[in-house]
């Protein structure tokens, strides 16, 4: 369960923002309280969305997290063995502070709570001269270890595994062997101090953690293999032709069945849409929302039955929203969502407001000012005051009207004058 994501100079993220997923001090909507116990019982959020202008900087958050995830995967910042995604700083902080990210999570009964800071990058520079600055670690509230630059301390009284006889020799052999691109956590804490506790984390990152920035491509991402239907995989769901054909007709297609078949040309099944007896691959005649929908929804079943925290870039692209309401609801549901599964998505669709299914500690906004991105929640604007929010208060009439900020009123009118104009004197035709 994820508690919070913070990060800073990263994009057009300047000073800290947070994801913050722990429930305000508000009475509403219960069923979207989560509650996990580690050293004590933490609660969580189990859905929220993310409104912002075009540019304000969402798919940035949601880069932040999918980096991070990487980084503690591969455990080295060279980009030629783990970086598909570049790092670069705000362009105002370059050179100025570090990259940071900071997380807390629960998961197998452990508060997770890792800091890290990356110095040395340049904004569009490479990473040659990148290195790790500083790294945290605590367990259960529990300091594990803190790293600045090449030093290491590790709290051996925390740790259990350590004696504390040997801990200036571990520190030493720790400090002159780690490279500074190099975690730590996945390359000394995993295998002098604590390597439970790393698998732990690993694990959560692996198969707890997944971030889809283009639905419309899931499927072909090998981290979703829940579209092997003929044996239930790992950290995947097994589904049945049964369960894929209603899901299509839940989706609106009822004359024609989908099958996901494998051939001698592609690596993984696909989607197979038959037509009297005949089959054509769905891709090719289905429309782009039935697609989505049928790669889509196996994921989400497939987040519902192992639990995680699934965070999607405008996940209601080409999607009615009644599709997002149901998707919604099945995170809000207890009797659903017995593993306590988290769903985050990015939104320009102010009908969700409109409707009332999200707590405000659930509604976030993302604005950008002075090329720096911030998050906020809505819940931080309280109840009183111009701008509070009641349980009266029309949200989407206000937040159309600008008073939440994080929306920019476009007007293309002037522009397209201006381009036809433009093609009109250069085109040579004189009637």
């Amino acid at each position: 369960m994820l508690l919070n994501f913070s990060f800073s100079n990263f994009r057009s993220f300047k000073d800290e923002s947070s994801l913050n997923l722990v429930p305000a001090n508000i009475k509403e909507i219960p069923y979207s309280i989560l509650t996990q116990k580690a050293d004590k019982q933490y609660k969580g959020l189990c859905s929220s969305v993310i409104y912002g202008a075009n540019a304000n900087g969402k798919s940035n958050a949601l880069l932040a997290i999918e980096f991070f995830q990487g980084l503690i995967i591969s455990g080295n910042i060279n980009p030629q063995r783990c970086m598909p995604i570049p790092l670069a700083p705000n362009f105002h902080n370059q050179n100025v502070k570090p990259i940071s990210f900071s997380i807390k999570f629960v998961h197998k009964k452990h508060l997770i709570d890792y800091t890290i800071a990356i110095g040395g990058v340049s904004f569009l520079g490479d990473l040659k001269d990148a290195y790790i600055e500083y790294e945290v670690l605590s367990v259960n509230s529990k300091p594990q270890f803190k790293r600045v630059k090449q030093k290491i301390d590790v709290y051996y009284e925390n740790t259990k595994l350590i004696d504390s006889a040997n801990i200036n020799i571990f520190e030493m052999q720790a400090t002159e062997s780690l490279l500074k691109d190099e975690l730590f956590l996945t390359n000394g804490y995993k295998t002098l101090v604590n390597k439970d506790i790393y698998s732990i984390i690993l694990d959560w990152f692996q198969t707890k953690l997944i971030v889809v920035r283009n639905v419309s491509y899931v499927s072909s991402a090998p981290k979703f293999d829940y579209d092997i239907i003929s044996e239930k995989n790992e950290g995947g769901v097994l589904l049945s032709d049964e369960i894929i054909n209603k899901i299509a007709k839940a989706a609106g297609i009822d004359t024609t069945e989908i099958h996901f078949e494998k051939s001698d040309k592609e690596a993984k099944p696909q989607a197979v849409s038959f037509i009297d007896g005949k089959g054509v691959v769905a891709r090719f005649i289905e429309s782009a929302g039935t697609m989505k929908i049928i790669n889509f929804i196996p994921l989400v079943i497939s987040v519902l039955v192992n639990g995680g925290t699934l965070i999607v870039d405008e996940l209601d692209s080409s999607l009615h929203p009644s599709a997002v309401f149901s998707i919604v609801n099945a995170f809000h549901n207890d009797e659903l969502n017995v593993k306590q599964a988290q769903l985050i998505f990015t939104s320009h669709n102010p009908i969700y407001q409109k409707a009332k299914i999200f707590r405000r500690d659930e509604i976030k906004f993302i604005e950008r000012e002075d090329g720096a991105s911030t998050i906020y929640n809505l819940s931080d604007f309280g109840t009183s005051g111009e701008n509070g929010v009641k349980n009266s208060t029309d949200i989407m009439k206000n937040y159309l009207n600008g008073s939440y900020g994080a929306i920019k009123f476009v007007d293309f009118s002037d522009v397209i004058r201006e381009a036809i104009e433009f093609n009109l004197n250069n085109s040579g035709d004189n009637e």
